[in-house]
């Protein structure tokens, strides 16, 4: 038998586990079956939409709060062509899910901002408002 013939065609190569390194393991600690039925629970049960953000720089309560009332003013007034651009039907195809949208969590160094939507639908519970907070 030729060498070629007997030897196996991954010699040579790491495992598979090896080259994803400590990635998997870190992601299994992070998000785990715990978090995944947990989560869903919440958001069933609650109804409430929030949006996760980290940020590298500071940008304050009073920055998220513009930019939501920026962009609700501009479905108001019809602004089609800005939203269009963005990949919505329409401006009231943005506001429909503007409405949807509860809440804004910002991770940043050392705080976390919560802008709360005063037009959602559902509105975050003040204990899950408090306890994102001490997350902090």
């Amino acid at each position: 038998m030729s060498k070629e013939t007997t030897e196996k065609p991954d010699a040579g190569r790491a495992p598979w586990w090896r080259s994803i390194g400590p990635a998997l393991i870190t992601a299994c600690v992070v998000f785990g079956p715990g978090s995944l039925v947990i989560s869903a629970n919440v958001g069933a049960t609650y109804g409430f939409n929030l949006l996760w953000l980290v940020a590298e720089d500071a940008i304050s309560e009073a920055d998220l709060n513009e930019a939501g009332v920026t962009l609700r003013q501009l479905a108001e007034r019809k602004t089609e062509e800005f939203f269009t651009r963005r990949g919505f039907a329409s401006a009231a195809a943005f506001l429909k899910q503007y409405q949807h949208l509860s809440g804004i969590v910002l991770r940043q160094p050392g705080e976390i901002v919560i802008w709360l939507n005063a037009l959602a639908r559902h509105k975050t519970p003040p204990e899950i408002v408090n306890a994102i907070r001490r997350l902090a």
